[in-house]
């Protein structure tokens, strides 16, 4: 940036993560990812834990037929705001 550039690429195709394995029981492949995240929770406590299901609810919600960008955006951040209590 210094030297004027627009614009920059950044390469991050060598990152590596430490590996983690998860071992669940569940009999319905809808409930995998409920269990991952309790057990993710459970494992790594936090003051933000009771609001991960409630964000991950809100921002699965989708943009209805006919609806414009900015109202849907609206509502998803009206949405967010509840949860966390911003006003």
């Amino acid at each position: 940036m210094k030297r004027g550039a627009y614009a920059y690429l950044k390469n991050n195709s060598e990152l590596k993560s430490e590996e983690t394995t998860i071992e669940i029981e569940t009999d319905k492949m809808e409930n995998v990812e409920t269990q991952i995240t309790e057990s993710f929770l459970k494992d790594n406590p936090s003051r933000f834990n009771s609001i991960v299901f409630p964000l991950i609810s809100a921002l699965s919600i989708e943009k209805q037929e006919d609806e414009k960008s900015a109202i849907f955006e609206a509502r998803l951040f009206d949405e967010v705001k509840k949860i966390v209590n911003i006003q």
